[in-house]
């Protein structure tokens, strides 16, 4: 069993970095991105949380953009700006970061900040990308202040060997990832929240299987929020609610003997209302991986 902890915070993330080199005055919620993904992963993996972009202008007419710049290991491997993604307002879903992108746009704001809205970062990996720290810069043409990338390629996990209980047959070696282990939510209201960031669950076994995840309660100080209200979506648009366990992800045994490589991402909302307090509530989420037991699986 493998357990994916997650925290709900009910805070706005403040802005720390601005740039004043030019006008207007482009304000980060923060400048450091991580993305996280592990050996083998293929697809699109996003940061680990999204940065929330803000703007304060003199201008009557002003646009920021930005790219990429390749991302080095210490080994001197690179990872192209063509495989960096990026969210905004005024992108088409996720748009590669070889070219610059618009953040924002806009007019006069005069003394008071406009918020542009978040911008998500993400990384299309192959599976081909050597394990290490690859860095890099998010950069932009407009003199928008400059964005600290960070791809972490982690090492593929070592495997496991399920016991098997009776006259079975020899154990087949399997293991799951979960990328990342965890999940922030920023209320500020009543309604319905998008967690900062997917969530990628990859299985690589022999053997039929199941994933399913469900939920605890999120304790505070000040109450509970119970499972019924966190929901996950699988990438088709439908929500399911966590108050039980859900099966997220399912594989079959097509060549004996040969792993199969099986890939979800998980999207997770939260349904505040106006009863919930004010503070940080804690639960987890516990990620199960099971034998396909209509399917003649085996026994744990």
């Amino acid at each position: 069993m493998k357990k994916l902890i997650f925290v709900l915070i009910f805070l706005i993330i403040l802005p720390v970095l601005t740039s004043t080199a030019i006008t207007p005055q482009i304000i980060l919620s923060h400048f450091q991105v991580t993305i996280r993904v592990t050996e083998g992963q293929t697809g699109p993996i996003m940061a680990e949380m999204p940065v929330r972009v803000l703007v304060k202008s003199d201008l009557k007419d002003w646009s920021v953009h930005y790219h990429a710049t390749p991302l080095r290991n210490e080994k001197g491997e690179t990872i192209s700006p063509s495989q960096l993604l990026i969210q905004t307002p005024y992108t088409r879903n996720f748009e590669s970061l070889d070219i610059p992108r618009m953040v924002g746009k806009g007019s006069f704001t005069g003394a008071k900040t406009e918020e542009i809205g978040n911008i998500m970062i993400g990384f299309n990996s192959t599976g081909f990308e050597k394990p290490g720290i690859y860095e890099g810069q998010i950069v932009s043409p407009d003199g928008g202040p400059t964005m600290f990338l960070k791809v972490i390629i982690q090492p593929m996990p070592v495997e496991f060997e399920r016991p098997f209980i009776g006259h079975k047959p020899k154990p087949k070696k399997s293991y799951i990832t979960v990328n990342p282990d965890k999940l922030r939510f920023l209320i500020t209201g009543p309604g319905d929240f998008p967690a900062d960031n997917p969530v990628n669950i990859t299985v690589i076994g022999k053997s039929d299987f199941v994933v399913k995840i469900h939920i605890t309660p999120l304790v505070g100080e000040k109450g509970t929020i119970p499972p019924n209200r966190i929901y996950v979506n699988m990438g088709n648009g439908n929500y399911y609610s966590l108050d039980k366990p859900v099966i997220v992800l399912t594989g079959k045994e097509k060549n004996i003997g040969k792993k199969e490589r099986v890939s979800t991402q998980l999207y997770f909302k939260l349904k505040a209302t106006s009863e919930d307090k004010a503070g940080e509530y804690k639960g987890e989420i516990i990620v199960t991986y099971e034998p396909d037991m209509e399917e003649g699986g085996d026994l744990f």
